[in-house]
């Protein structure tokens, strides 16, 4: 016996093929085709649940991770002393220019309130203070 693996139905195969289309017989396709089915026994209902379920799961592990993410980076509010303390030896600024961009590199205890104040998002605010 020999066996061979062909890419494309035969033509005995598309003959029934296309006299079981033309004759409206589909039912022995159908048949075929359902048998087919990983999720034979489920009902579509089951199925349709445990796929919204699954889509649900994913979702909720992302928002999860991202919160977990946010929440456990590290803080600012520390070096405030030592910041506070290096500017107010410094006041001798005078006439000069403060224009420009700026890294936050501290804050004290009430730059969260300061920020809530301004009309900052209770949402952006964690972000600003993580830096």
């Amino acid at each position: 016996s020999t066996e061979t693996i062909m890419a494309f139905p035969s033509d005995e195969v598309k003959r029934q093929e296309k006299q079981d289309f033309l004759s409206g017989n589909l039912t022995k396709r159908k048949a075929e085709y359902e048998g087919k089915i990983c999720c034979g026994n489920c009902s579509k209902k089951k199925i349709c649940c445990f796929s919204c379920l699954g889509c649900i799961l994913a979702v909720l592990l992302v928002l999860g991770g991202g919160a977990l993410y946010f929440l456990t980076l590290p803080t600012l509010a520390g070096d405030a002393d030592k910041w506070d303390e290096m500017l107010s030896a410094n006041s001798s600024l005078g006439n000069s220019s403060v224009d420009g961009t700026y890294t936050l590199v501290s804050y004290d205890d009430n730059y969260e309130t300061y920020l809530k104040s301004m009309g900052i998002p209770w949402l952006v605010v964690p972000l600003i203070l993580r830096g």
